[in-house]
């Protein structure tokens, strides 16, 4: 044994993991930024609902969403998800089932759609269930929801990186519009 004291290491330690954390989500924000941001604008009573092309994305964008429909990852509170899953709804192929992280039951058949809430919630064995899914079914669009950015879940690996980047395509930031952009 060495005569040297007994230094607790854990603390250091522990910084320089959370300083690595936060340096691959700043690489992976820089390499994959989000597709948007999307501002859903208030709804105004007798106002005609808005469209896809209202809520800020860029024409590309809308052009991509429409004629190669990749798998979708919409990040923000349940009723904005909501609002927004409702602005997609006549461009999503049908049939659309919806299923939710809590009581993941995955069609036996192909779909049109499948839009899946609370992403986030997903359990190790649930992630794996869907992936299977995914790869069974490839023809098959994913539009899944989350309240919170998967990619920390990654990184602390609570949340499969193959299946983050198979539902994660392309990805919408959801935030209400403030005052001054209506």
């Amino acid at each position: 044994m060495s005569d040297e004291p007994f230094v607790e290491r854990r603390r250091t330690w522990n910084a320089g993991l959370r300083a690595h954390f936060r340096e691959l989500e700043e690489r992976w924000n820089r390499a994959h930024p989000r597709l948007a941001v999307v501002h859903l604008p208030p709804t105004i009573p007798g106002a005609p609902p808005p469209g896809l092309a209202d809520i800020g994305l860029p024409e590309e964008c809308l052009k991509t969403l429409e004629t190669k429909r990749p798998n979708l990852l919409l990040i923000g509170s349940s009723t904005n998800v909501t609002c927004l899953l409702q602005l997609f709804e006549p461009s999503v192929t049908h049939p659309v089932v919806s299923v939710r992280a809590e009581q993941l039951t995955l069609p036996d058949a192909s779909v049109g759609t499948l839009v899946l809430h609370d992403a986030n919630r997903l359990s190790p064995g649930q992630q794996d269930q869907l992936h299977r899914w995914v790869d069974v079914h490839p023809l098959n669009r994913v539009i899944a929801t989350t309240s919170e950015p998967l990619f920390p879940l990654v990184v602390r690996n609570t949340f499969s990186a193959v299946l983050f980047f198979r539902l994660n395509v392309m990805s919408l930031m959801i935030e209400e519009a403030s005052p001054e952009l209506v």
